[in-house]
């Protein structure tokens, strides 16, 4: 996230800052950026099931 907010300030390219933060090489560029973890808080699991947007043999 303190990446993401640096180059949002700088208006630098977030590839650059990646591959600085993580001592890439400089044939490796990165492409992506995956962010993994626990949210910091809990919300509660709504249903995303709703029939009337299912369709049996027509649009």
């Amino acid at each position: 996230m303190r990446i993401l907010k640096r180059t949002r300030e700088a208006g630098s390219d977030w590839r650059r800052e990646i591959a600085a933060a993580f001592a890439l090489p400089v044939k490796i560029e990165p492409t992506a950026v995956i962010a993994l973890g626990w949210p910091g808080e809990t919300k509660e699991i709504r249903s995303r099931w709703e029939p009337e947007k299912i369709h049996y043999g027509q649009w």
